[in-house]
């Protein structure tokens, strides 16, 4: 029988020990790959995990929040079947959702788990606990909810069930509704895909009747019934460690369900004084609340020139309020999709001034997309991008469910 132990690269006095014991129980043991003249990297650890039987991961902190340890468990996952794997952690490690499915045992530690543990290895008898026992994203946020100082992230995919457009259809409808009357026929099908470029455009032609047309196109079909929102805002009001709220809607509809619940809060953009003990709600990009348009802010992060804006002051108002919240909070994102290049490269930054060990901070929840053998890869390689800026991933299985999901924690007692 042939073992690989997979382990971060702080951790190999353990995987040598792990070696010394299973080859004292007639075991071999590698514990990582060797090169044949020419073989590159992967090459040769895909074919060092082919020949073994079965594959020990040490699930450390050190291993969660390395990129090494992170791109050998990519080649597992997607070369291996999981019922070929062990998991073996301890307690306080936040066990990440790419690994469900996999036997896990949970150890007083890592560093010396017992003989027992050595021998179940050996004879691969079930004599792992269940993974239901083991720290996940969600037991360990409702943790934080409690003990931590907490910051609400907020994108556009929350508002989405109040019948506010994602960020694709309202460039679309901005189209569509205020320039094809004005341009000849077929030039909107032969402008840039890119909705950054797009948006440029917009912003060339409407001039100083955009921010009026977004607005109308916002708030043109608002649902009466917001089930994310009205989540976010009970969590708001029910947990006291939450310090702030950070938005990149251009909406008002979070506010709305603030006073609903009786929150007092303070919409804050482009350097807005704060209000006293009032809840800071940052709109990072601009705010373009429903009602007197004369309440927007003075300019909104639309195109492509305000992103590269955001680039070259490293320390506006805008990047400095996210990148204290980032460092110093436990941030919940909620409805956002982590693809913007600034808010990606502030939570890397935030990343970086934390020891190099330690383990993921902050926590986002998704919709799962259709699982597929392909989209269940693709899931687990998000996860583990997300993981390396900081953030764990919790799914949910629809739009409704994360309503539910944040009800939940807005009950939290």
């Amino acid at each position: 029988m042939k073992v690989f132990i997979s382990c971060s690269s702080l951790d190999k006095e353990i995987a040598y020990f792990y070696k010394e014991k299973l080859r004292a129980l007639s075991v071999e043991v590698s514990t990582g790959a060797s090169f044949n003249p020419g073989e590159s990297f992967l090459d040769a650890l895909r074919r060092e995990l082919d020949s073994a039987d079965l594959i020990v991961i040490l699930l450390t902190n050190n291993y969660v929040s390395s990129s090494w340890s992170a791109l050998e468990m990519n080649t597992v996952l997607l070369s291996r079947q999981r019922a070929n794997y062990y998991v073996l952690t301890e307690s306080g490690v936040v066990f990440p959702n790419y690994l469900s499915g996999i036997s896990c045992g949970i150890v007083s530690s890592i560093a010396d788990p017992g003989d027992v543990v050595f021998e179940g290895i050996a004879e691969l008898p079930s004599v792992f606990a269940a993974i239901s026992s083991v720290d996940t994203p969600l037991s360990m946020l409702k943790s934080q909810l409690q003990n931590s100082k907490v910051t609400l992230v907020i994108g556009a995919g929350a508002s989405i069930d109040a019948g506010l457009p994602s960020w694709n259809t309202l460039i679309s409808k901005a189209f569509s509704q205020y320039i094809n009357d004005l341009v000849p026929s077929g030039l909107v099908e032969a402008l840039p895909s890119s909705n950054l470029i797009r948006a440029k455009y917009l912003k060339t032609g409407l001039g100083e009747k955009l921010a009026d047309t977004i607005h109308d196109i916002l708030y043109a079909d608002v649902h009466p019934k917001r089930a994310i929102l009205e989540a976010v805002a009970k969590l708001a009001k029910n947990l006291s460690p939450i310090e702030a709220i950070i938005s990149f809607n251009y909406d008002s509809l979070l506010e709305e369900g603030l006073e609903q619940q009786s929150v007092e809060f303070s919409s804050l953009c482009d350097k807005t004084p704060r209000n006293g003990c009032a809840l800071p709600v940052y709109h990072v990009h601009g705010f373009l609340p429903r009602g007197e348009i004369s309440q927007a802010s003075e300019k909104i992060v639309f195109s492509e020139d305000e992103y590269h804006t955001q680039y070259i002051e490293p320390h506006g108002w805008s990047n400095a309020v996210q990148l204290y919240h980032y460092m110093n909070n436990v941030c919940l994102f909620i409805g956002t999709s982590l693809t913007d290049p600034n808010l990606r490269r502030l939570l890397d930054s935030a990343r970086r001034t934390r020891p190099s060990n330690s383990p993921p901070t902050h926590y986002i929840i998704k919709k799962k997309p259709k699982t597929s053998d392909v989209q269940q890869k693709l899931m687990d390689l998000e996860e583990k991008d997300l993981q390396t800026l900081g953030l764990n991933m919790i799914w949910a299985d629809s739009h409704g469910d994360e309503a539910i999901l944040l009800d939940s924690l807005a009950n939290i007692s």
